[in-house]
């Protein structure tokens, strides 16, 4: 992921999971980044943040962006991944000015193991800008 990042003039940050073993862990499968166990003002420095946790955490999670930088999210792209979850799960960043929607691959997930995402489109919908 983090070839394809690069070549795209992006650069992966910060990787924030529960523990510092399992964001250790995501930052060698995406090969950058720097682990955390908890969010932190380090990534108001994103330009782009992608949520990627169970459905049920979306808003929650983007609750907690929301009261870490306030209005410093006026500018910034917040998409998380859920396929069953609008931008509407975003709400509290598009408060305060962040661009919000969902992106998620075009392919199915079943738990048992790591797909191959190599050439699975993805989409993208309901954008929403401040």
């Amino acid at each position: 992921m983090d070839a394809v990042c690069r070549e795209l003039g992006w650069r992966v940050d910060v990787v924030t999971t529960r523990s510092v073993p399992t964001a250790r862990a995501a930052v060698r499968i995406i090969g950058a980044g720097n682990p955390s166990d908890r969010l932190t003002r380090q990534v108001l420095a994103s330009d782009v943040v992608l949520i990627a946790v169970p459905d049920s955490a979306v808003a929650g999670v983007a609750f907690e962006l929301a009261q870490l930088g306030g209005s410093e999210w006026n500018g910034k792209v917040v998409l998380h991944t859920s396929g069953a979850l609008d931008s509407s799960a975003l709400l509290a960043l598009a408060d305060l000015g962040a661009a919000t929607g969902s992106i998620h691959p075009m392919q199915t997930f079943s738990g048992q193991g790591t797909p191959n995402l190599a050439g699975v489109c993805s989409a993208s919908m309901g954008v929403r800008s401040p």
